[in-house]
């Protein structure tokens, strides 16, 4: 009797070491797969994971219009740049960015950028890169629109520059097909809006900023 109570502890010490390894190995299962889904969603099926993963894929619909507050915080303002939203000079919808160029600053500008692969921008597939921009200040102005492509630096970089004349609008349009010459469309991981150490105290307003 003995010897069956022992066996059938060892028996059952084994099926509990037994259960226990394969408890462990479908969770680490599941969280492998639940993993890879999470990187495989689109940006509509990811309504409810964190922002920054919601950036992942494709951008058809990549356009601020800045008709949500929420619109200004794709920016972030470097070297002392001033924004709001405006009623003033829209081009669609109802309102606009109001950007302020304080005078002296090195590099004052509306600047994105992002540092892993899966977080980057896919812009291949459109025709252009636009936005309507207008100087409604007194003096002429050059405006550096800066794109960089690549998770790691060093990226690669396309530069051009936009002259803005006093109390004037303009479309700005920069095509795609450019920017393969310089850089990577299928991972743009940089955009900067600047103007470079303005002489005065510049406002620009920025509307519908998109690929098309």
């Amino acid at each position: 009797m003995l010897r069956d109570k022992v066996i059938w502890f060892l028996l059952g010490s084994i099926l509990g070491i037994f259960l226990t390894l394969a408890f462990l190995g479908l969770g680490y299962l599941g969280y492998k797969v639940g993993g890879k889904l999470l990187h495989s969603m689109n940006p509509e099926q990811a309504k409810l994971v964190p922002k920054i993963i919601q950036r992942q894929g494709k951008v058809s619909n990549f356009k601020l219009g800045f008709e949500s507050k929420k619109d200004l915080e794709f920016f972030e303002l470097k070297d002392g740049l001033y924004v709001e939203q405006s009623e003033y000079f829209v081009t669609e919808g109802k309102h606009s960015l109001l950007a302020e160029y304080p005078k002296g600053a090195t590099y004052p500008g509306l600047s994105w950028e992002v540092y892993k692969k899966d977080k980057c921008l896919d812009f291949s597939e459109r025709d252009r890169f636009s936005f309507n921009v207008h100087n409604n200040s007194e003096i002429d102005v050059v405006l550096n629109v800066k794109l960089k492509s690549g998770a790691n630096y060093p990226k690669k970089v396309y530069e051009t520059h936009i002259n803005l004349p006093a109390q004037q609008s303009k479309k700005v349009k920069i095509s795609i097909e450019d920017l393969w010459n310089e850089l990577n469309p299928k991972e743009i991981s940089y955009i900067k809006l600047f103007i470079v150490k303005p002489k005065e105290n510049i406002v620009l307003y920025f509307d519908n900023i998109q690929v098309l």
